[in-house]
This record gives structure tokens, C-alpha cells and sequence, in this order.
């Protein structure tokens, strides 16, 4: 099934250059080239389900060769698609499953790309694409207006007419196609009249402002369909990124790409700059204007010279053309995920160590946390469990596979909508015996776990610790440091990976730092308790012994 021509394919020359330094590119487009490559190499193990159609892909690129271009500067000239586009292309419709040729690989596709990139193009190809290969198909381009969204659905009906021959084939009319059973049509954000369609391929054109609403409506019609793909593609937006659901999207993207998730079944292709800075370096504007690899770069420069007189064209420029946020949480993410994921092992000993734990109990529905560690020779040595009611789990927004998290050993889902603290106290009055340790101390914050710790204390040392500036900073940036040092070794956990990941800190102006749960995007919690069980693993000084007079003060 292994076709050697795939070497030959725009998308694996583009990713080679990607990975290999000769296009500047991004950290995300960095790691999903390598992905590509190695995903190309994998595909000829008889194990690996997926592999790459090559015939699909010059296929494509010979039918997208008999449009012509219906605006811009190559009006009547044929389409030849820039190397990036190309590869957005083929890798979106190339990669199949091997024991069905005609299901794809991914059915989430996120394009973050600038404007000036030939988006509405690429759009209007997909779903030209879409409705080909696919029989009985139903393509929509999704927007928050239904004159945006006919507008891509238009220009896919000229892109059509460019061809009078290839049109022959197509029923074309005012504002949507047919092509031997399947349709493209437009929908916009009156998500109550699509339900009930039966959509095969969904494209939301500037899905971050298209209501999350019209996405659930539309993918709940893929219920009804064996092979079906939804393509969210978009520039950056000045909009509030809380509760934004193509920002979650572009979350979770990054992390499969970093590896905290595993999803074989999303495509995250995401151009921007690393950072703001980058503005002022041209070489680097093609890590968020791929284009520029094809045309010159002068109307962008016009740009950046009036932008430098003027912060709100300077603004402007950093948002729409190079995709950078104006407020991202990133600035203050808690560490780098790539270094974090090099100290993971697989199991961890913990037979005669004396081991501080930590615990982050949560208020009643959501993950309860409890870390253990241990130092010797230098190094911090951490195992971290989580806790979660379960039916708290229906209706989460966030896409982590709590159910396979618990199948690993890293989660609790125990019966019911609160937490079960008796369960956890259970937990930690076990570990001596399931691990053959001796607990040194136990340390918490008070809130929420009076009860448990007076109970605890009766036969442990059990620490406070209150979720303070002055008392955190210390051991949250010290942790971090043995990060860095790589005097960390972590019990692998995809549970406990995502919660690094997810980690946001608060600074301020005396320069303390600590983790920020209001402002992380999603759960934390195993981290939360490992800074507890760090706090006191690290520190020389004798920690004040946890009396219940210092909480109920008279």
C-alpha cells in the first residue's frame, strides 16, 4: 500500500523544508511537519492504520490545474497552488484509513492563517474537493453571516465556470452546486433551521467568530454519516478569547501537536509568529504569511512602516496579518512542555523512600488531585492521581478523554456528581501500604478539607499550606528550576501532562509568582498538588504542625 512517489508529492517536499530549516517557520508548523514526515515513515508498518493515497494527490492537483484564477493579479491564468496551500490540500484529503480506502484519516481540520493567504480560494477548493470525493455528499460553508459565507460559495461556482467543459458536469445554480448527488451550499448563524441536515463536510470560514452554536448544529449531522470532516479555518480576531470555542480548538491543536494529547484524527495547521517581537524581523514574517514565499512582501512593509507610527495600526497588523493575540494566556504559561515531558518515566519505585504528599481538594463536582514525591541524590521523584465524580463528566467542554485517563490508572471516576472524599482519604491512607513507603508529611490547603485533615492528622504530619503569594512563589518558581535542570523524574500521566500544560501564573510586582487557577483554561489540579508535596520536599526549615485552633480562631 506503501507508494514510494509520495517523496514526490508538494506536501512532503514542503514539510521537508519545513523541518529542515529551509522555510522559517513556527514552532507549531515545525512540529507538525516532523509529525508528517514520520507519520509518511510509519504508514509502511502493516500497524499503522493510516496511510498516504499519492494517486488522490496529483488527482488533485491535476483537477485544481483546469481552474482559472476568476480575480487578482492571475485573472485567467490556471491554479497552481502555493507549496502551503497545497499541502492543506492533500494532507486533509490524502491521508485515508488503510482497511477503508474511502473514510479520511482526519475529521477535524484547524487552519489558523493570516489574511492575504489565499483563504477564500483554499475554501472554495475544499469544498469543490469535497463534494467530488465523496458520494452523496453535502458541503456547507459555515460563517457568522449568510452573505460571507455565499461569498466562498460563489466564487467556487465561478471557479467552476472558468472551466466550460469541466462545468458541463456540474448542475451550477444562483447560489449553490450539484455535481452527481452532492451539493456545497452556504449556511450562516441560524443554527435552529440546519438541524436536521445531513452534512458530510462542514467549513466554518472565520470560525473564531462564528457562534458555537452553528458548529454544534451542524457536526451533530455527522451522526448519519460513515466519512464526514469539519474544516475550521480562520484569522486571529480582536475578541475575547474566554469561552471562544476556535480557541479551545487551537488549545487542544497545540497540544496534540506537543504530544500532551494523542488524536490521530486532527489536522492543527497553525501560522503565526512566535512571538510580537518578530514583527520587526521581515525574514521572519513567512513564519505567519506563508505566501511570501511566492510574492513579494511590499504591501506588507508599507504596512509595518505606518504601523510604527501608530500603535493602533501596529495592533491591527499583529492581530490580522501575522495571527498574534493582543491578550494571550500564554505569555504566562508555567513551563515549556517540551522540556517538562523529557523527565517522564514510566514507572517510578517508591519502596522505602519517605514521600511528602500533596493534596488539592476541589469543591464538590470537579478533579481532586493527590501527589506523592520523594528526593534522593538531587532529583524530585512524583507520581500524581487525580479524582472526579462521574456525572460531572456529561456535558465538559474541554476534549480530554477522562474515561481512557482513568483506564491508565491516572484517574478516579467514582459514582455520582460530588467528590467522594472518603474515597481519597482512603487513598492516602493506603499509599504506605500499596507503595511500601512511609509518609513524611501530608500537605494541604485548608479549604475545603478541614474535616479529612483533623481526620489525617490523628496519625500523620500533616502541613498546612495556605494558597498565598508570599507562601507559594517560592516553592512554584524553585519547582520550575528543577524542571529546567532536569531534576525532575514524573510518573508518565496524560492527566497529569494536560494539567502542566494547561498552567497559567500570576505575577506581581514584587516579582512573586504563582499558579493562577481563575485564568488557566482548564484543570490544574495535579500540578496545584505537586507545588504542596514540592513545598515541603524542598524546604529545610520545620513546617508548623497543623492544629484545627488555627483554622477556627476564636
Amino acid at each position: 500500500m506503501f507508494d514510494n512517489r509520495v517523496y514526490e508529492t508538494t506536501a512532503y517536499k514542503y514539510c521537508k523544508r519545513v523541518a529542515t530549516g529551509k522555510v522559517p517557520s513556527n514552532k507549531w508548523m515545525i512540529l507538525f511537519a516532523n509529525k508528517f514526515i514520520k507519520d509518511i515513515e510509519r504508514s509502511k508498518d502493516e500497524d499503522f492504520p493510516y496511510f498516504f493515497d499519492v494517486e488522490k494527490a496529483f488527482f488533485i492537483e491535476e483537477f485544481i490545474y483546469q481552474l482559472k484564477y476568476t480575480e487578482g493579479l492571475k485573472v485567467g491564468e490556471n491554479i497552481v497552488l502555493a507549496s502551503f496551500q497545497s499541502n492543506i490540500v492533500q494532507n486533509a484529503f490524502c491521508w485515508r484509513l488503510k482497511e477503508d480506502k474511502s473514510i479520511y484519516r482526519y475529521r477535524e481540520v484547524i487552519v489558523y492563517l493570516p489574511r492575504k493567504q489565499g483563504k477564500s480560494y483554499i475554501i472554495s477548493l475544499l469544498g469543490l474537493i469535497g463534494m467530488m470525493l465523496e458520494q452523496n455528499a453535502q458541503v456547507y460553508n459555515g460563517a457568522s453571516k449568510l452573505a460571507q459565507a455565499q461569498i466562498l460559495v460563489n466564487m467556487a461556482i465561478n471557479l467552476v465556470k472558468s472551466n466550460p467543459e469541466l462545468a458541463e458536469h456540474f448542475k451550477i445554480y444562483k447560489k449553490y452546486l450539484e455535481f452527481d448527488g452532492s451539493i456545497f451550499n452556504a449556511v450562516s448563524s441560524n443554527a435552529i433551521s440546519q438541524d436536521g441536515i445531513n452534512p458530510s463536510t462542514i467549513m466554518l470560514d472565520e470560525s473564531m467568530v462564528v457562534d458555537r452554536a452553528l458548529r454544534d448544529s451542524l457536526t451533530s449531522g455527522f451522526l448519519m454519516r460513515k466519512n464526514y470532516q469539519t474544516f475550521m479555518i480562520s484569522t486571529e480576531y480582536d475578541v475575547q478569547h474566554e469561552d471562544n470555542w476556535f480557541v479551545e480548538m487551537l488549545d487542544y491543536g497545540k497540544k496534540v501537536l506537543e504530544g500532551t494529547f494523542e488524536d490521530e484524527r486532527i489536522l492543527p495547521i497553525m501560522y503565526c509568529l512566535d512571538n510580537p517581537e518578530e514583527i520587526h524581523n521581515q525574514d521572519l514574517w513567512i513564519k505567519a504569511c506563508p505566501i511570501l514565499e511566492e510574492i513579494p512582501a511590499k504591501p506588507i512593509e508599507n504596512e509595518y512602516k505606518k504601523a510604527l507610527e501608530n500603535p493602533k495600526i501596529m495592533k491591527n497588523l499583529l492581530i490580522k496579518q501575522f495571527n498574534v493575540p493582543q491578550i494571550t494566556s500564554e505569555d504566562n504559561s508555567y513551563l515549556i512542555m517540551d522540556k517538562w515531558k523529557a523527565l517522564g518515566v514510566d514507572k517510578i519505585d517508591f519502596e522505602g523512600k519517605e514521600v511528602h504528599i500533596g493534596v488539592d481538594l476541589s469543591l464538590t463536582t470537579d478533579i481532586s488531585a493527590v501527589s506523592m514525591m520523594y528526593k534522593e541524590d538531587g532529583k524530585y521523584f512524583i507520581k500524581s492521581v487525580g479524582f472526579i465524580p462521574e456525572e460531572s463528566l456529561i456535558g465538559r467542554r474541554e476534549k480530554f478523554d477522562y474515561k481512557l485517563s482513568a483506564s491508565k490508572g491516572e484517574l478516579f471516576i467514582r459514582e455520582g456528581m460530588i467528590v467522594d472524599y472518603d474515597f481519597i482519604e482512603d487513598y492516602i491512607r493506603n499509599i504506605e501500604k500499596e507503595y511500601k513507603c512511609k509518609i513524611k508529611s501530608i500537605n494541604f490547603d485548608p479549604y475545603n478539607a478541614v474535616n479529612m485533615m483533623l481526620s489525617l492528622s490523628n496519625d500523620y504530619d500533616v502541613v498546612e499550606i495556605r494558597q498565598s503569594m508570599t507562601n507559594l512563589s517560592s516553592p512554584t518558581k524553585e519547582l520550575r528550576n528543577e524542571v529546567y535542570l532536569g531534576n525532575i523524574v514524573y510518573e508518565k500521566s496524560m492527566l497529569f501532562d494536560w494539567c502542566v500544560s494547561n498552567a497559567i501564573t500570576r505575577i506581581d510586582k514584587s516579582e512573586n509568582e504563582m499558579l493562577d487557577k481563575s485564568k488557566s483554561k482548564n484543570r490544574i489540579d495535579l500540578l496545584v498538588a505537586t507545588v504542596f508535596a514540592f513545598k515541603s520536599a524542598y524546604e529545610v526549615e520545620e513546617k508548623p504542625k497543623f492544629s484545627i485552633d488555627d483554622i477556627f480562631m476564636i
